[in-house]
């Protein structure tokens, strides 16, 4: 293979690999500039040497650190994808039993997907979530006047995120009364979802994807949220067995993390609303892939009635994932697939498509027999921001900077 110079190869912005590298090496891991360069990690390796340049650490940047003694990424790599006992881990890193517990729980509350087996022992999965308990109900009473706010796809990482128009709905919500929030999923932009990915982020690094939306979506005294996670989300955990969704909660008292892909999130005792993020493109006729769903949602209330003699109690289905808005009733299920906060991507672009952006308000009365009445949905709409990512740079933590412990005496005696 013949030797590329790197100030002779040029980006598909006509940046040279040089200057590129030069700029934006902190910005990236070896792997993402591998990925961007076309060269290969050793390459890269060498020339960030040569050039006295440092890349990003890969993945959360708790990957490097150390928990209970024992370097992390090690731990890690001991139970990935392979349930391992704790006295097995107690005896590969010489640690007793209890140290290693603390470690799984101080793991935990980093947002790594450490799932405990049947046979307690515990995996590092890259592949699937650990259960989430379901929430409490958003109302105590049964009956009467409601309203909720729904949102989707705000993909914070994204240079096509609407920020912007993201703050302005949830505060036009907030005063016309919204308190509760459901997000349909996709809350980050994550990475590798789609080939050549990269080109289209602000920063492709888990955990200041979850900074941004941590420090960018709108926080009231009384507002609450409950988040689902999407295919957004989930890739970050198939690379590296992080929970971006779970991490947001744990940053911010008002976000409750649902799970993934489908959730029934309880309104009143009666009712509840079910969260869904499906997979594929948009179909020909927008409402195929949600009337199909809403059909599986009927069949399931019917088993419940035979089986188990309980009313059926979904009566909201509201889908993320196609960046459309599409509303209709499938009998007593009022179903929408709830727009985004995502302008016209690269992708949208070849596809010839357009995305829905803003979010709804779902008001609507429940009667004593827990059937709906009287509901009305406002479409919030709003005009894409060109490069409204420029108006919110990722947030960077805190530096602690630690006191000395002893301060040298001025001149002439005791410092004062």
């Amino acid at each position: 293979m013949a030797y590329r110079r790197w100030d002779q190869t040029l980006l598909p912005d006509g940046t040279s690999q040089q200057k590129w590298i030069e700029e934006h090496a902190g910005e990236y891991t070896v792997d993402e500039m591998a990925v961007v360069l076309s060269r290969t990690k050793h390459a890269i390796q060498q020339k960030l040497l040569k050039g006295g340049l440092r890349a990003k650490p890969p993945g959360p940047d708790v990957g490097h650190g150390c928990v209970e003694g024992i370097r992390i990424e090690k731990f890690l790599k001991a139970i990935k994808d392979k349930p391992r006992s704790r006295s097995e881990l107690s005896k590969e890193f010489d640690r007793s039993e209890n140290t290693i517990d603390e470690a799984i729980r101080t793991l935990r509350s980093l947002a790594y997907e450490i799932i405990g087996t049947e046979t307690e022992e515990v995996i590092w999965s890259t592949r699937t979530t650990t259960a989430v308990e379901p929430p409490p109900t958003l109302w105590d009473e049964s009956f009467g006047e409601f309203l909720i706010g729904s949102i989707s796809d705000l993909h914070g990482g994204s240079k096509w995120a609407q920020f912007t128009n993201m703050r302005r709905c949830v505060e036009e919500m907030y005063v016309a009364g919204v308190r509760h929030i459901l997000i349909s999923g996709d809350l980050f932009a994550g990475n590798g979802v789609y080939r050549g990915q990269i080109h289209d982020l602000v920063t492709s690094s888990p955990t200041d994807q979850v900074m941004l939306i941590a420090e960018y979506l709108p926080e009231y005294d009384d507002l609450k949220y409950r988040a689902l996670g999407g295919n957004h989300d989930y890739a970050i955990i198939k690379q590296g067995g992080f929970n971006p969704v779970r991490a947001l909660a744990s940053r911010r008292d008002d976000i409750e993390y649902v799970g993934f892909d489908l959730a029934d999130v309880p309104i009143t005792p009666e009712i509840d609303a079910r969260l869904w993020h499906p997979m594929g493109g948009v179909p020909y006729a927008y409402s195929y892939r949600i009337q199909k769903m809403a059909e599986e949602v009927a069949f399931a209330e019917l088993a419940k009635v035979i089986e188990k003699q309980k009313s059926p109690k979904v009566r909201f289905l509201l889908a993320g994932h196609l960046h459309i808005r599409v509303e209709f009733d499938a009998g007593p299920i009022f179903c929408a697939q709830v727009p985004c906060f995502e302008g016209q991507t690269p992708y949208l672009k070849r596809k010839g498509k357009t995305p829905a952006i803003g979010g709804l308000i779902l008001e609507f009365q429940v009667t004593s027999d827990g059937v709906l009445r009287q509901d009305r949905v406002r479409f919030l709409r709003f005009a894409e921001i060109p490069n409204d990512y420029v108006h919110y740079p990722v947030p960077r933590e805190e530096e602690i900077v630690l006191e000395p412990w002893f301060q040298l005496a001025g001149e002439g005696g005791e410092g004062e």
